[in-house]
This record gives C-alpha cells, structure tokens and sequence, in this order.
C-alpha cells in the first residue's frame, strides 16, 4: 500500500474515532439513543448457552489473551532471526495498550450496567476489540505476501475479520462495552495500523 494510502485512510479512521470520542464525551443523544437501542436488541437475544459461548469467545479475545498471543508471535520471529520485527511488533503493541489505557482514564466513560460477564475500569474505547484488532491486522499482515493466490488471502482476511466482528459483538451481548465503545476501539486500532505502517515504512518496507 502506498504511503499517502496509508496516510489518508489513518487520519479517516482517527477522524471517525474523534468523532465517537466528542459525541461520548458531549453526550451527543444520536449516539446515546443508538448505543440504549443496539444494547436493548442484544438483550432480547440472550440465552444460556449463547452467553455461555460469548464469554469464552471474550476470554480469547482479553487483553491478556493478546498479550500472550502477541508474546508467542514474537518468541517465534525472534527464533525465525526476524528481531528486528519482533521488536518492533513487541514495542507497538505495547505503545497501543499503553494508549488505549490512557485515552480510557481520560474519558472515563462508565461501563453498562447489567454485565453478564464481570468487567472493571472504563468503558471507552473498548480494549478488547482494539487488542484484537490490531494483532489480527499484523498476522493477516505478515501472511498475505506468503499467500500466492487471491483466495487464499481472500480467505484468511475474510477469518480475520470475522474473528474481530464476534469478539466486538461479545462485548456488546455481555454488556460489558456499549457499541460505540467497540467501534471505537475497531477505527482506533485500523488508525493505529495504518499510521504506525506509513511510519516505518518512512524507515523500512512495510509489514
């Protein structure tokens, strides 16, 4: 992807998310009335076993889920005598977390009530779905220049973004994010690879 691509579509995605951000911090009722309308629709859908499903689904997609994941991922670059890579994926993963916390704390937006699932700190944006985001983007990243036919890069892309969209809804079905908060936490994460990609490629080839 070229550097002004990558440019261009960052700042489209910080855009939107700055716009999620103003209308949760000026409590615009647009955003309100959509966030009490989806939440009230996930509630009319909830059942044993869904919730049940949910929750374990939420599990694999937690921050510490990606953490580990992320860990792996570098051990096994740093062993392939990628280290170069394996740093830099270590260090922006961590900047990310890092700024999802603080960007949390600064908002301080409260979480919905009724969880199904106990979760704790604030509720914008939602890390989960940021954490996922952003490691999925980097696996689909590091295997589609290995892929040599469209259907197969088709195909992972395809799971990746599955795996982002069910993680994003079990927040939402549990209650333990509001769906801005998840879309928020999707179009920081596209700004933050998408950035962070036109960045180091200023420096070396992208990912």
């Amino acid at each position: 992807m070229k550097s002004k691509t990558l440019l261009f579509s960052g700042l489209s995605c910080l855009s939107i998310f700055g716009l999620l951000a103003l209308g949760v911090i000026y409590r615009f009722s647009g955003l309100q009335t959509f966030d009490d309308h989806s939440l009230q629709l996930a509630t009319q859908t909830i059942t044993p076993l869904k919730t049940a499903i949910l929750q374990t689904i939420s599990l694999l997609g937690s921050p510490r889920s990606v953490v580990i994941l992320t860990v792996l991922l570098c051990i096994y670059l740093w062993l392939r005598k990628q280290r170069i890579l394996s740093l830099e994926i270590a260090s922006f993963q961590s900047l990310g977390a890092l700024a999802v916390i603080l960007i949390k704390n600064s908002i301080a937006r409260p979480r919905p009530s009724q969880q199904l699932m106990a979760a704790s700190g604030f509720s914008f944006p939602s890390g989960h779905t940021f954490g996922t985001t952003t490691l999925i983007l980097i696996l689909i990243l590091l295997l589609l220049p290995r892929l040599s036919t469209f259907p197969k890069r088709f195909l992972v892309s395809s799971l990746g973004l599955i795996g982002i969209i069910i993680v994003a809804y079990s927040r939402v079905y549990l209650h333990n994010h509001f769906p801005s908060d998840v879309l928020a936490g999707f179009f920081l994460a596209l700004a933050y690879i998408f950035l962070g990609n036109y960045l180091r490629k200023k420096f070396r080839t992208s990912f």
